[in-house]
């Protein structure tokens, strides 16, 4: 069997290896870290977006303010979570 590669062919080929190559500085280079709105955070932890203000207001969680828009990283929801876990119990 004889396969014939065409020009529409390798053009192909090159357009997916771009994508490959793009995927894979993507890949080599700091991600942002995810950021909630109020709303979204407050599905995330299950809460009420009060309590997500509330919290907000009384700066238990890190928050970024960029003129009225209120956002949260995910790593400053992550060290609030980190600061309110109970350990469980030893067992004697």
């Amino acid at each position: 069997m004889i396969s014939v590669i065409t020009k529409d062919d390798l053009t192909e080929v090159e357009k997916k290896l771009g994508q490959i190559l793009s995927e894979i500085e993507a890949a080599k280079s700091p991600k942002l870290s995810k950021i909630y709105t109020t709303k979204e955070l407050a599905q995330f932890l299950r809460v009420s977006t009060k309590t997500i203000n509330n919290w907000r207001e009384s700066r238990k969680i890190e928050f970024l303010k960029i003129n009225t828009t209120v956002l949260f990283t995910h790593d400053s929801v992550m060290d609030f979570l980190k600061e309110h876990r109970i350990k469980k119990a030893i067992n004697n």
